[in-house]
């Protein structure tokens, strides 16, 4: 009943339960879902899920999969290690240096990755966003963290343009003299890295996770209002990548309490979000359908990463 509830609602909640269906079946995009394991057997588990709950375990572990629809490869990282690989199992690291890695995103030409980068042990640690060339084996710093007596400046959350001329990311400034924190989604170019601001920068509205339309002209992103916490809503809006038109997408996730999404990823088609709200929960939500809270199956404990895999073959 609590499922045909929420398909009549126009969402579909990711509980994961086992199949032994073979993925020649699948005629539609599917999510890949990093879901955390107990702590004896360490984190993630990858899992390729269909919107009827299907589940197929693949042979990866890692968290924050990003797919590439040109490459046909996932990149992910483990223990902040970079690493790309197949559905089928075939994997290898991406040597990056010193740096440790988190939330990976392909280029559209499959052969670049942006992601968070960060330098030095864990009180003094520096971070940034970072470029790779996975043919040529090259780390380049895109933005990196700058501190001074009062303020700290960080970059975070990458995420590249299906038209490769913009990566979107999260600036956040700390200003401990004033007590604040202001984080806003922006856009830079990689090539002449001029920096453009999309959203508000207040410090009452936090907005992170942006994640770009196919068409490569929209962004969406899950904007926190801080002056209703504890209890506040997820709301996911989008704005033009001009900085103009911003809009909400998705009413508010209900029934979760103090609301967080965790992950947000835009569907091949356009038609569709997969989110994770609170570490816990998965949803795959029409545009301008508001999802409803449904446990993930707790023998998964959560849902903490996940991107659209498209049903299209992969360019050649």
């Amino acid at each position: 009943m609590r499922a045909q509830a929420a398909a009549r609602s126009g969402v579909v909640a990711l509980a994961l339960v086992t199949c032994g269906c073979s993925d020649d079946r699948e005629q539609h995009d599917t999510l890949v879902v990093s879901a955390r394991l107990p702590k004896n057997r360490g984190c993630c588990q990858l899992y390729k899920v269909d919107e009827a709950g299907r589940e197929w375990q693949l042979p990866l572990r890692g968290r924050d999969p990003a797919w590439s629809a040109r490459s046909h490869r996932l990149v992910y990282t483990t223990q902040g290690q970079l690493w790309v690989g197949r559905l089928e199992g075939h994997r290898r690291r991406v040597v990056i240096g010193r740096y440790l890695a988190a939330v990976p995103k392909w280029a559209p030409d499959g052969r670049h990755v942006v992601f968070e980068c960060a330098l030095g042990r864990r009180r003094d640690r520096r971070t940034g966003v970072c470029v790779t060339d996975l043919s040529r084996g090259s780390v380049r710093r895109l933005l990196w963290e700058s501190r001074n007596a009062s303020t700290t400046v960080s970059y975070s959350q990458p995420s590249w343009s299906p038209h490769a001329a913009d990566i979107a990311f999260v600036r956040a400034v700390d200003d401990r003299h004033r007590s604040f924190v202001a984080i806003a989604v922006f856009r830079i170019d990689p090539r002449t890295r001029h920096v453009q601001r999309l959203t508000r920068d207040t410090p009452q509205l936090a907005s992170t996770l942006p994640t770009w339309a196919p068409d490569g002209n929209t962004i969406a992103y899950y904007r926190a209002d801080y002056s209703q916490a504890p209890d506040a809503e997820c709301t996911i809006r989008s704005v033009r990548r001009d900085g103009k038109g911003e809009k909400q997408l998705l009413p508010p996730v209900r029934g979760v309490k103090s609301c967080s999404v965790t992950a947000l990823t835009w569907s091949p088609d356009g038609s569709r979000f997969g989110l994770s709200v609170s570490g816990d929960y998965c949803f795959i939500a029409q545009i301008r359908h508001s999802p409803h809270a449904s446990v993930v199956n707790k023998r998964h404990l959560g849902c903490s990463g996940l991107t659209w895999v498209g049903a299209t073959k992969p360019a050649h």
